[in-house]
């Protein structure tokens, strides 16, 4: 019997083939199970004997290698990048210079990043874009080769295929792009769930468990998966299981202490803030609801499907009654409880970012990705069992089926890169451009003070105070003491030099609704003068006149640039003389 990329070993037809409720059972990672790993000379081997496998291989790196070129980079990655930078620069792990507060979340992200920026330098950002790449390319093998066992897809599909189909699922393709730690968060995870599955010893339990906490804070919720399963299947490791969960919380606890003198991260503690007012039963029924109008069940994270959501939101259910069939189907434990650990991780956790309100797309992205594998995996395996029930026209209709998902799937990642080619002009070249504006006009010692501070502040290279108080505790300070207007406070008494806002400025009022007062609106007009306004027409940056209908997609906001008019006295103080920071000229943005 061939295993799942058609190399000879000695695993029972039994482990591979779909299974009746009355066929044997032979567990997953028993000791005659072999299978080759992604590293293994026998899967390199496989690669160059078959041309297929690498010519499909290329493509799944050349789609990787795209979707990075389109620097389609998420907003809040460059707040960790200016975070980790100025720790590899100027030796402090702080979002802006002589202030000890860190923008970051992830702790080993964040050293990842410094490690890359001292030995890249200026190519730190795209090294790590392809380690995040290889990441996540990863994580589907590991995906893949658990839930190809998992739904006994042995007679359906190769594990080579449903490799194939996870690595380059749209999300798959976002991952990589966007420059955020998730695809190290999908890694861990599936390391630890694989290393369960096929008992594959300690390490492959432990490592995950200690390490995904220092990579999230709220990846907790993931290593708390890796350890239910782990102790399920392998309680004769209880203890040590045991043991790794509680060092991975003194262990995250002690570095969140040392690193931001809290055990935890300042974003964290300020989102927790700002997101107060959505917790409790009141708001639950809201939020839950809510969830189903979100990017969770997605093929592409898009706008332009939200019309349509009642469509996925059925999609999904018919997902998951796929796998509660699957599960019940199903007489081995080691499947069962491995579905059951994958479908908590895939809906139980965003239920809960809902119900405390956090509606970020990038804490879905995890779940995303595994639900996008199971749509793939429970379609295939229902297409096969469909067709085999039939006496006439089986071939004909599986051919027929998985045409059309080949087609799904090719359709949805020729969005999802057209879809981040348009994003990344629009954060890489218009938003950018704001903070390059600044930089280009402003003193070494001026201050900023705007919400979107992930580009411009990286570009502006000032001391920035950030409105939603994620890396400016100053913020969080006025916000308890004036928790109304506390934006005006802030600007009477702190006076920072450049101000960047949205349209809204025009009506004087905040981002949050506050409207000035009519005092307050003299004070500001008084006060600051407007400098410049940005607007992103895509006519500007279209290279090629086939580009521009891409780039109509966006519809980035504008942006008005204010100045501190001379004479007026400012309050907060200056901060020092010191060297400006290292130029960042990686990204022509």
């Amino acid at each position: 019997m061939k295993n799942s990329i058609h190399i000879k070993t000695n695993t029972h037809s039994d482990a591979l083939a779909p299974h009746s409720p009355n066929a044997p059972v032979h567990p997953p990672g028993g000791d005659r199970l072999s299978e080759p790993t992604l590293l293994s000379g026998s899967f390199v081997m496989a690669l160059f004997s078959r041309p297929r496998y690498l010519l499909f291989s290329g493509l799944i790196v050349g789609l990787h290698l795209l979707s990075v070129c389109t620097s389609d980079i998420q907003e809040d990655a460059y707040i960790t990048f200016r975070t980790a930078f100025n720790l590899a620069d100027h030796g402090e792990l702080s979002f802006n210079l002589q202030e000890g507060y860190s923008g970051a979340t992830s702790v080993l992200y964040s050293l990842l990043v410094f490690i890359l920026r001292k030995a890249m330098g200026n190519h730190a950002i795209s090294a790590l874009l392809t380690i995040n790449a290889l990441a996540t390319i990863t994580g589907a093998w590991l995906a893949a080769r658990v839930l190809h066992d998992a739904f006994a897809m042995g007679r359906v599909a190769s594990g080579f295929t449903i490799f194939f189909v996870l690595s380059i699922l749209p999300v798959s393709l976002l991952l990589s792009a966007r420059g955020m730690e998730t695809p190290h968060v999908i890694l861990l995870f599936m390391f630890g769930i694989y290393g369960a599955y096929f008992k594959k010893g300690k390490a492959f339990e432990i490592v995950p468990i200690l390490l995904l906490p220092l990579v999230r804070i709220d990846a907790i919720a993931y290593a708390i998966l890796c350890s239910a399963l782990a102790l399920s299947l392998r309680p004769k490791h209880s203890k040590a299981i045991a043991l790794a969960f509680i060092g991975a919380l003194v262990l995250t606890a002690t570095a969140n202490q040392i690193i931001y003198d809290t055990f935890l991260p300042h974003t964290v503690s300020a989102k927790i803030q700002a997101s107060a007012s959505q917790t409790g039963l009141p708001s639950l029924a809201q939020n839950m609801s809510r969830l189903f109008t979100t990017t969770l069940f997605y093929p592409v994270n898009t706008r332009f499907f939200a019309p349509i959501w009642l469509l996925f939101s059925a999609l999904a259910i018919c997902v998951f009654a796929g796998v509660c069939h699957r599960y019940r189907q199903s007489t081995s434990p080691t499947q069962r409880r491995t579905i059951l650990c994958l479908s908590i991780a895939t809906i139980a956790i965003p239920m809960a970012y809902a119900f405390t309100g956090a509606f970020f797309e990038w804490y879905f992205w995890p779940s995303q990705f595994l639900f996008q594998s199971l749509f793939f995996v429970v379609a295939y395996y229902f297409v096969a069992h469909i067709a085999a029930a039939m006496r006439f026209g089986s071939r004909a209709l599986k051919a027929i089926l998985f045409t059309g998902l080949f087609t799904y799937l090719t359709a949805t990642v020729i969005l999802q890169l057209t879809l981040s080619y348009s994003h990344g002009v629009q954060e890489s070249e218009y938003r950018a451009s704001v903070g390059r504006f600044i930089h280009s006009v402003a003193h070494p010692d001026d201050t900023l003070f705007l919400e979107p501070a992930g580009y411009i502040p990286f570009f502006a290279q000032l001391k920035t105070i950030d409105e939603v108080g994620l890396a400016s505790p100053v913020v969080l300070k006025y916000k308890k003491r004036y928790p109304k207007r506390w934006w005006i406070a802030l600007l009477q008494n702190e006076k920072p030099t450049f101000l960047v806002q949205r349209a809204h400025i025009l009506e004087h009022t905040t981002y949050q609704g506050y409207s000035m007062t009519a005092a307050e609106a003299q004070w500001f007009d008084r006060t600051y003068q407007l400098v410049r306004t940005f607007q992103y027409r895509p006519q500007q940056y279209a290279s090629h006149a086939a580009l521009l209908p891409i780039l109509k997609l966006g519809s980035h906001a504008s942006y008005y640039v204010f100045r501190l008019k001379k004479g007026e006295a400012e309050v907060a103080p200056r901060l020092p003389n010191r060297k400006p920071q290292r130029a960042i000229t990686e990204f022509k943005q």
